[in-house]
């Protein structure tokens, strides 16, 4: 996430945020799928392409809402709640889905404890559904394709390097995610 998340939205944009919401969703489901072998390196690969799929998950779905939303000519005062409604409902899925997974982990135990790997089977289950619904629902939008990817990013190190508020933004955000990611894994 930590190397990949630099480059994500600018791909995103380039190649289109739909596809690349479904990209997501392909990737992290094959990360659930790899937690089914033993195998080190099969399971470092699991990692990786979660690492890519979760800066997908926090670049691209937002980048989608913002653009659909402004191409809907919706009213700006309206994105504010959309998201907050998102943001909310997001934790009330995130608690069932911690359940599901206790659930799934108890229902699907080998006899000899719990099955570990069941509520990563839960989610490719449901990443697949999401993913199928986004494919066949979702309209394409992209950012901004007339500057070079390269062009982009000097113009991103520009703003972090000019503007504090960027740089404790992003230390923020960094100490929170190495926190969150610490107590999950």
């Amino acid at each position: 996430s930590m190397v990949f998340g630099t480059i994500v939205g600018s791909f995103g944009d380039t190649i289109g945020r739909k596809k690349t919401c479904i990209l997501f969703g392909i990737l992290y489901t094959l990360s659930c799928f790899t937690k089914h072998f033993s195998n080190f390196y099969v399971l470092m690969l699991g990692r990786l392409l979660g690492g890519v799929a979760t800066s997908l998950l926090f670049s691209v779905f937002e980048a989608w809402m913002v653009c659909e939303h402004n191409e809907q000519r919706f009213a700006p005062s309206l994105l504010g709640g959309t998201f907050s409604q998102a943001y909310f409902c997001n934790s009330i899925v995130a608690i069932s889905a911690g359940l599901v997974g206790q659930w799934a982990a108890r229902t699907f135990s080998n006899g000899e404890g719990d099955n570990l790997v069941a509520p990563f089977d839960c989610a490719a289950i449901l990443l697949t559904i999401g993913t199928t619904v986004v494919a066949l629902t979702w309209m394409e939008n992209y950012g901004n394709k007339t500057s070079p990817f390269l062009e982009q990013m000097q113009m991103a190190s520009t703003v972090i390097v000019q503007n504090q508020e960027v740089v404790i933004a992003g230390a923020c955000q960094s100490l929170f995610e190495g926190a969150m990611y610490t107590f999950v894994f």
